[in-house]
């Protein structure tokens, strides 16, 4: 028997250590919810756990984004209901114009109303606003809507606006034109007339939206009068101006300004139905153009809410994963709890017992 070292003693203090700093983390990981609580604890875990919440943080906020994405076109959609209302009432209008039995005075009635719906057009879509965002206004809107739908910079929805006060609205109507003579918008073009002719003439077609051809026919005569000729297709009204440069050869040039029937100046007033027959085309197409680009949104939102849904579900399952990595199993570490504790006391007697083993030898001195 030695009393210098009492080796019983130093294993069951060994073993009370153990077992105590075993109870202490049973005691963090019950109260805090995490197996996981420091990289100690599962390094390769922590590592794998802070990634899946970074892209879970990341497809949240694009849910969000997703969402306000969608109450900004809900807001437009919704103004956009409204000038729908307007453009049947200026149908119905231009309807009631057309009709022969209206005199000069009731035509400029029903225009008076014509003038003030433009206007309200003009000022809702001026006017619509989504936290400072201007979906369909002239000036100052909001070009190309782009929303964030993913935790990675590429992840992004682009949904083009588009003006829709009445003159946004007119260009929309002629926004897919195309050129299928060669000739570019904008360019001048020059006929020559030949030595000793009276008159030439020549025509130039131009396609300016699906399925609308403009036809332009210019005859030089003698006393330089232009004569413009429009298509079936299409109805303007228009002007011609003779220049004259004075040469040796004394050239001459002809020029003609043709402008259609636009929405924000149109005039269903006047002696004639002509006028309001000219409106009633125009109005359609207005109408054609907002409810294309009403149909836009739509396929938009609905992109949008199924976006959501998806961005939903992604993250409801990259966080059970993520929990299965970190979150404490509450039942396995209440047994590991019981055990340790258990344990602890168990060291606890031992202990005792051990420190009262080298007492026995004093009863060897008396």
């Amino acid at each position: 028997m030695i009393i210098q070292h009492n080796i019983a003693a130093i294993n069951s203090y060994r073993n009370l250590g153990i077992n105590q700093s075993g109870l202490n983390k049973n005691l963090e990981k019950l109260s805090s919810g995490y197996k996981i609580n420091r990289a100690g604890d599962d390094a390769a875990g922590l590592a794998i756990s802070e990634s899946m919440r970074s892209q879970i943080n990341g497809l949240n906020q694009a849910a969000k984004n997703a969402q306000d994405a969608i109450g900004l076109i809900q807001t437009a959609e919704g103004a956009l209901t409204e000038v729908h209302s307007m453009l049947q009432r200026l149908t119905t209008l231009a309807s009631q114009s057309a009709n022969g039995t209206y005199n000069t005075v009731a035509r400029g009635n029903l225009q008076s109303e014509v003038t003030e719906l433009l206007k309200e057009i003009d000022r809702i879509a001026n006017n619509t606003d989504f936290n400072g965002i201007k979906p369909l206004a002239a000036t100052g809107g909001a070009g190309k809507m782009t929303f964030q739908i993913g935790p990675s910079a590429a992840e992004t929805i682009t949904v083009n606006s588009q003006a829709m006060t009445a003159s946004g609205i007119q260009a929309a109507v002629f926004q897919d034109a195309v050129d299928r003579s060669g000739l570019a918008d904008g360019s001048t073009y020059y006929f020559k007339v030949g030595n000793n002719k009276d008159q030439a003439s020549g025509a130039l077609a131009l396609e300016v939206g699906e399925n609308k051809y403009l036809s332009a026919t210019g005859t030089v005569t003698a006393d330089f009068t232009a004569i413009v000729k429009m298509g079936s297709d299409g109805k303007a009204t228009g002007t011609a101006a003779n220049e004259k440069l004075r040469t040796p050869a004394d050239q001459k040039m002809q020029s003609a300004n043709v402008a259609s029937a636009l929405l924000p100046s149109m005039n269903i007033s006047g002696t004639s139905t002509v006028v309001a027959n000219a409106a009633i085309d125009t109005i359609n197409a207005a109408i054609n153009a907002v409810s294309s680009y009403r149909a836009k949104l739509g396929a938009a939102q609905n992109r949008l809410e199924h976006t959501v849904n998806n961005l939903k579900v992604t993250s409801e399952n990259i966080t059970s994963a993520e929990s299965r990595i970190r979150d404490t199993d509450m039942a396995d570490e209440i047994t590991a709890f019981t055990k340790n504790n258990i344990l602890l006391q168990a060291s606890q007697s031992m202990l005792a017992q051990s420190n009262s083993v080298p007492q026995s030898i004093l009863s060897l001195l008396q």
